[in-house]
C-alpha cells in the first residue's frame, strides 16, 4: 500500500510511521504530517489501529486514511482529520 502522500501545494507530506503496541506484541502505525523542509512533524492519530493510505483533500486542509484493528485485515474504515491536527480523526461511516 501507499505509505505517504504529498500535500497538493508540495509543502507537507503525510506519512505512516511505525509504532509498537504496549509490550511489543504487535506493530501499529501513526499518520504524521511533516513540513517538506524537515522537522519532527505532528501525529494526527494515536497508535492502536493499523492506519494506511493517506490522501489529501484538494485544498490541503484535510486528510483521509483507512484503518483496521491489529490482527484483523478483513475490517477497515475510512477516517478524516484536519491536517493541522486540531480535531481528532472521525469515521466517515458510522
Amino acid at each position: 500500500g501507499v505509505d505517504y502522500a504529498w500535500a497538493p501545494d508540495g509543502g507537507r507530506i503525510a506519512s505512516l510511521v511505525p509504532a509498537q503496541s504496549p509490550g511489543g506484541r504487535s506493530v501499529w502505525s501513526v499518520v504524521r504530517v511533516s513540513d517538506a523542509a524537515g522537522g519532527t512533524g505532528r501525529d494526527l492519530v494515536q497508535p492502536g489501529m493499523v492506519w494506511s493510505r493517506p490522501s489529501w483533500s484538494p485544498d490541503g486542509r484535510r486528510l483521509a486514511f483507512s484503518a483496521n484493528p491489529p490482527n484483523d485485515s478483513l475490517w477497515a474504515d475510512v477516517f478524516v482529520a484536519d491536517a493541522d491536527g486540531r480535531t481528532p480523526p472521525s469515521p466517515v461511516f458510522d
